[in-house]
């Protein structure tokens, strides 16, 4: 096959894609509604009754449970307080992909205990910006 066969084979296939994910999304955006409505409701009740789970036989079991979320709104005054207080475990070890390609760029050196890999891949573009049939 020549590039313009399989290129076109792949767009064709790539806007398939899209509507049926686009389908399965507003599917999907009905549905979740719909949980979320049942979830309040059930919520609200068990709040009333004064429980902590609420077990249905044969359905499943719903509970109440604590979710934690940290973000860091102020990164000078956080990294300035890990330091002045030894608290390295309230962060954790990450290595930004792209910071460490420029530094090995920059440097011809790896960052020390970081493993770095890049892999090449082909990939396809549309010629136009909006996809149409």
């Amino acid at each position: 096959m020549d590039y313009e066969s399989l290129m076109t084979r792949y767009m064709q296939a790539r806007r398939k894609v899209d509507l049926i994910e686009g389908e399965a999304a507003t599917a999907a955006a009905q549905s979740k509604e719909i949980m979320k409505m049942c979830l309040q409701v059930m919520e609200a009740k068990a709040l009333d009754d004064g429980l902590k789970n609420v077990p249905v036989k044969g359905i499943g079991t719903g509970y109440f449970t604590t979710i934690l979320s940290a973000t860091v709104a102020n990164p000078s005054e956080f990294k300035q307080f890990v330091k002045e207080n030894d608290a390295w475990d309230l962060i954790e070890n990450r290595a930004s992909s792209t910071a460490v390609k420029s530094y090995i760029e920059g440097n011809n050196a790896p960052v020390p205990g970081v493993s770095f890999s890049q892999t090449q891949v082909f990939k396809i573009r549309s010629a136009s910006s909006t996809r149409k049939e």
